[in-house]
């Protein structure tokens, strides 16, 4: 949002209105009322988990806090 708050929803459906204008059906009301100018971005996140449990860091220096690691992360399906 503008003023800095993030809300975070499943999008259940989408409706296209016009070549301008989409309406997003969501699981949840967001509990304020919302205009269009207050909508800063939405974002579309994907469901997923980390392969591992565990994460190794490499510190490349002790003096500029600077680390590597890898990790895969695996998508999940979630219809519900």
């Amino acid at each position: 949002m503008t003023d800095g708050t993030v809300l975070y929803r499943r999008i259940t459906g989408a409706t296209e209105i016009s070549t301008t204008v989409e309406r997003l059906a969501i699981d949840a009301v967001l509990g304020r009322t919302v205009t269009v100018s207050d909508v800063q971005r939405i974002c579309y996140m994907t469901l997923c988990r980390q392969d591992q449990d565990e994460i190794e860091l490499h510190h490349d220096s002790d003096s500029d806090g600077v680390a590597n690691a890898q990790t895969i992360f695996r998508s999940t399906r979630y219809d519900a």
